[in-house]
């Protein structure tokens, strides 16, 4: 499984390692951003790309399952309300009554 994606907190918000990097370079008057350092920003998006694309599978397959299980209590309690259900004491009492 994947790590969750690493923050950075700047003064309580959030901040991506990107916004890290242009804030050095404004600060600093520097001109120049670093390729090798994109490149690893660019990597660290795509490692958190795949996280939140494996937790929002893992999330749907749960949702098909609860919405399967809502699906036949629904049905269930549509049979009992219509009487559908066949009681097993009540017709094993009419079969022996017949008898």
């Amino acid at each position: 499984m994947v790590e969750p994606p690493i923050r950075v907190v700047f003064k309580g918000r959030l901040r991506s390692p990107f916004f890290y990097l242009i804030n050095i370079c404004m600060s600093e008057k520097v001109k120049v951003i670093i390729l090798s350092d994109l490149l690893d920003i660019k990597a660290r998006k795509e490692k958190e790309l795949q996280f939140y694309a494996e937790q929002l599978n893992e999330l749907q397959r749960k949702m098909f399952f609860i919405q399967k299980e809502i699906k036949l209590t629904t049905d269930i309690i549509d049979m009992i309300k219509t009487e559908t259900v066949l009681d097993i004491r009540d017709h094993l009492n009419k079969q022996r009554e017949i008898e």
